[in-house]
């Protein structure tokens, strides 16, 4: 059998590190949801001065208050 050196044997990627790579991704979607979450509820919370003052309309924050918690990228949606 044809010996394979030490730093080729352990730089292959197995399963584990495959797993851990997935189980970050979600552990960084999940908090991405809910930090969109927690600013659409601040929306949500504003009255029209205080949108004004951020410079977002009323249309604007109800079109972010009702987009799904996985839509996390930014609204390039104007008015």
């Amino acid at each position: 059998m044809p010996s394979v050196p030490r730093a080729t044997a352990l730089s292959k990627p197995g399963l584990f590190t495959h797993v851990w790579a997935a189980a970050r991704l979600l552990c960084h979607r999940l908090c991405a949801m809910r930090q969109a979450m927690a600013g659409r509820r601040a929306l949500a919370r504003m009255d029209d001065r205080m949108l004004a003052d951020i410079g977002v309309s009323r249309g604007q924050a109800e079109f972010e208050m009702n987009r799904k918690p996985w839509e996390t990228a930014p609204s390039v949606r104007r008015q």
